[in-house]
């Protein structure tokens, strides 16, 4: 089949355009402010990115992409990506062209996709697999050997990337199906077999990814990380235990109580009970299963684990929440439908910035904070050299930040809330020194004389043994 460009670019442009807008109107100012978050402190993450299974996206820093990440270049790349994800999406779930646009608003509308992009350091790999996914969907969809074979190798690519990015390809099969139920008078025999198909290829995904990670794993000499097994809670505590975590967790998320932003999802019961009301009238259990199924389905990993998940692992919501809402409102009406969908994407631009500028807010914190410890220390020790001399913050406590919005895990976070060896990495990352940390035996060894030590900014708050220096930091005797 020869790939026709002017076709390609009439069928998406306007859907991609929609798209597009959104996502920057979503994003711009961490677009235009980049800000080092909670995770992007180091130079180099190949060896830990293999430790955790994501050999995928260390070998596409390696040799692709700048490691860890450029500023406005990174999350502008991200975003046309997610842009050409999100009209590929919309244009085979949703003939209608109207429909199409309506969806990529959507899309980008609910924050979800804000947990992961606050983490330039993966944001355009993690993009890059949401597209590959988006592509093994419509693969999945012609029944032969060569696109079975070549569903499996995208998904062990994707898995390599990012691991919850495998059940995206489900999500988009599942509510086009949800979509076409409108049209078609599929059985739910017929239509639970083809969703039976796709599951199996990602479960030989999965286990292909895994032979491949340990294989890549021995010949690097480095050891796997057990991340996610430790997040597991079956098998580990009484089964009723596991159960009512799993209920407490979905009613908490569906309850318009979950993550800063993701609250938007609650109008989504509003689709499941009219395609429910109508399914029950028609007489069809196939499209009544499918929509609970579309609903409940970006919090599956939960019910699968057993345990509450952090939000950047919903990669599956912005695509649920876009199918169902979209279907909802062009129950209204066409123009109804494109006005409430701007309105939805004003709401979610509104919780989206101010994550971003939270994290803003906090970083400028922290500048000032770590510039004051290091003028403190150079003014009590002016003989100090870092290139011979180790330095330790002892100490961990969180800076005020009004702006960082509740329940919104790491966004207005400061460094100084994690110890020692972040607020170092932060230092090397953002300072004129390159400071090294004292040896922790050192600090072991000197605990108790450390805790008698008066809290920074306080006189003899810094102790000099030998060529180290450590500073008591702990910011409630500010």
């Amino acid at each position: 089949m020869n790939f026709n460009i002017e076709k390609f670019y009439i069928k998406y442009r306007h859907a991609f355009l929609a798209a597009l807008l959104s996502l920057l109107f979503m994003y711009g100012f961490e677009l235009t402010h980049f800000t080092i978050s909670i995770d992007e402190d180091s130079f180099d993450n190949f060896k830990h990115t293999v430790e955790l299974g994501r050999w995928g996206h260390a070998f596409l820093r390696l040799y692709f992409l700048p490691e860890p990440y450029i500023p406005f270049y990174t999350m502008m790349i991200s975003i046309l990506i997610l842009s050409a994800s999100a009209c590929i999406t919309s244009e085979y779930i949703f003939k209608n062209k109207l429909q199409s646009i309506t969806f990529s608003i959507l899309y980008a509308s609910i924050p979800a996709l804000s947990y992961q992009l606050q983490f330039q350091n993966q944001a355009d790999t993690f993009s890059i697999a949401i597209l590959i996914a988006t592509c093994m969907a419509i693969i999945s969809e012609k029944k032969s050997l060569m696109k079975s074979v070549l569903f499996v190798a995208l998904g062990v690519f994707v898995i390599s990337i990012y691991q919850t990015i495998l059940l995206l390809p489900l999500a988009i099969t599942l509510c086009k199906n949800l979509v076409d139920t409108e049209s078609s008078k599929k059985t739910i025999l017929t239509g639970m077999l083809d969703l039976a198909r796709i599951f199996i290829l990602m479960l030989l995904s999965y286990l292909a990814y895994h032979f491949i990670t340990k294989e890549i794993q021995d010949i690097l000499h480095i050891p796997q990380s057990s991340y996610f097994n430790n997040v597991i809670s079956w098998g580990k505590v009484p089964t009723s235990d596991a159960l009512r975590n799993v209920i407490t967790y979905l009613w908490w998320r569906l309850s318009g109580n979950s993550h800063y932003g993701l609250g938007m999802y609650v109008i989504c019961i509003l689709p499941v009970i009219l395609i429910s009301y109508q399914s029950f009238k028609e007489r069809s259990a196939y499209r009544l299963a499918l929509v609970f199924i579309v609903y409940l389905y970006p919090f599956s990993l939960d019910v699968f684990t057993g345990s509450w998940l952090p939000a950047r692992t919903l990669t599956q919501l912005p695509i649920c929440f876009a199918t169902l809402t979209t279907i909802l409102l062009f129950r209204i009406g066409n123009a109804p439908a494109i006005v409430s969908s701007l309105i939805m994407l004003s709401i979610g631009s509104s919780s989206s910035n101010k994550l971003f500028y939270a994290d803003y807010v906090s970083n400028k914190q922290d500048d000032a904070l770590s510039n004051q410890i290091i003028g403190s220390l150079l003014s009590r020790y002016p003989d100090f050299n870092a290139k011979i001399n180790k330095v330790f913050i002892y100490g961990n406590d969180q800076i005020r930040n009004d702006w960082m919005p509740y329940n919104s895990e790491n966004f207005g976070v400061s460094f100084f809330q994690y110890g020692d060896s972040r607020i170092i990495n932060y230092y090397n990352m953002n300072s004129y020194l390159k400071l090294t940390t004292v040896d922790f035996g050192v600090i072991l060894k000197n605990q108790k004389k450390i805790e008698s030590l008066p809290c920074w900014p306080k006189n003899n708050s810094i102790l000099k043994i030998d060529s180290n220096y450590i500073i008591k930091y702990c910011s409630k005797e500010f």
